[in-house]
């Protein structure tokens, strides 16, 4: 594979001034906020799940009433979890068009920015100036290798499916190989190649897709 189609994990730490984030934990230091899961719905704007444990509800939503651009809504009863969005993202803006992943979770600090993408590597150098061009500090980064690993997301059987149907390219756009070619290559009728992809496609799309990218990380 080319170094710079090559898939990383990019861990940045950053100082961004008079930041939402950064102001809820110091106003509410006895209670923790981790995001679990959240994507650019626009290139404006982020929309998350928020955890919070040990904080008073009320008061943090009263709180947030003094940042127009963040909403935040009950997501789950008695769950602590919250629906959060943040319009006018300053990492949306940096992220969006750059084919990525956010893994999760990622908890808010009193003084910086914690964020965990998953990007090829060409992408790296292009997001970090897009960051620094809105007066961003970088305190701190690491680049992590990262790969596709379908060990124990996928049984065996299913892994066996899998493998050809990469290696020949039936998922690339256009298709390198059809569903009757596959099924000679794996020795199997088209009827059940469809079954078991099915069946594949299913825990893939339905799953959080960063447990997928783990394989013999080296540190860069």
């Amino acid at each position: 594979m080319d170094d710079y189609e090559q898939l990383v994990l990019l861990t940045l730490t950053l100082k961004v001034p008079s930041f939402w984030e950064n102001d809820l934990s110091k106003e509410f230091p006895k209670a923790s906020f981790t995001i679990h899961d959240g994507n650019i719905s626009s290139n404006k704007t982020f929309q998350g799940l928020l955890k919070i444990d040990g904080g008073n509800i009320s008061k943090i939503q009263k709180f947030l009433d003094n940042y127009s651009n963040v909403y935040l809504d009950n997501f789950h009863p008695n769950s602590g979890i919250y629906f959060y969005e943040e319009n006018n993202s300053f990492l949306a803006k940096s992220i969006c068009g750059k084919k990525c992943k956010f893994r999760w979770p990622v908890s808010f600090h009193p003084e910086f920015k914690k964020t965990k993408i998953i990007i090829k590597r060409k992408f790296v150098n292009d997001l970090l100036e897009e960051i620094e061009k809105k007066k961003i500090e970088i305190v701190n980064l690491s680049i992590i290798n990262v790969d596709f690993d379908f060990s124990g997301f996928l049984t065996p059987k299913q892994k066996d499916i899998l493998e050809p149907c990469l290696k020949y390219g039936y998922y690339q756009f256009p298709k390198k190989i059809s569903l009757n070619g596959l099924s000679e290559k794996i020795g199997i009728s088209p009827s059940t190649l469809c079954v078991h992809l099915q069946k594949i496609e299913s825990k893939v799309f339905n799953s959080d897709h960063s447990e997928l990218f783990f394989r013999n990380p080296s540190t860069i």
